[in-house]
């Protein structure tokens, strides 16, 4: 036999990889599969961590409430009637912003309403205002200024919330803070007799 005994033989036999059996290979691809497991969950750690960490080196936008007082806000394309037209006046009509008034910080019935007639022509106070009036109908024969046939006039709404104001100087100049301001161009055809 060449020298070599049983023992020696057998023992030569387990240092070869393919002689060593079906365990072997299991406990060596079960190491790599560990060793290579940890390495991608590091990975993955690794990416997890600084994905999560990006929100502290670079800072999100933040949309903060402005905290300052907004004013009303009027949609002309909502007045009634129609604010880009010559409003004739036959009889009482109506005049409205109801749907056209929108405040992004105080609700609606907190608002005040105040309306004008002529105020750039010659200053004085407001016909009647106040909280609530949303829309007026406005009657030229019961206003005498509205009773001359064929004149144009302007009718203002000031819509104020409750931080705003509409006030006088002394010379009787209007001062109007927090509000919107809907205008209309208005004339009367009314027979007032």
């Amino acid at each position: 036999m060449s020298g070599f005994t049983a023992k020696q033989h057998m023992g030569k036999q387990w240092d070869r990889p393919c002689a060593k059996g079906f365990s072997w290979v299991l406990a060596r691809l079960l190491k790599y599969i560990v060793r290579w497991s940890a390495r991608a969950g590091l990975y993955v750690a690794l990416i997890v961590l600084t994905t999560l960490d990006g929100g502290c080196l670079w800072a999100p936008d933040i949309h903060e409430r402005n905290s300052e007082n907004q004013p009303p806000q009027l949609d002309y394309s909502l007045m009634e009637p129609d604010p880009d037209m010559v409003v004739v006046l036959t009889g009482p009509t109506v005049f409205s912003v109801a749907s056209a008034v929108y405040d992004p910080d105080d609700p609606l019935d907190k608002l005040s309403y105040w309306w004008f007639v002529d105020y750039r022509q010659k200053q004085g106070a407001a016909m009647f205002g106040g909280p609530g009036y949303s829309q007026i109908q406005l009657d030229p024969c019961r206003y005498p200024q509205l009773s001359e046939p064929g004149k144009q006039h302007t009718l203002e709404v000031v819509v104020a919330d409750p931080s705003g104001k509409v006030e006088y100087d002394a010379s009787g100049n209007r001062k109007i803070e927090h509000a919107a301001i809907g205008l209309w161009v208005i004339q009367s055809k009314a027979n007032c007799q």
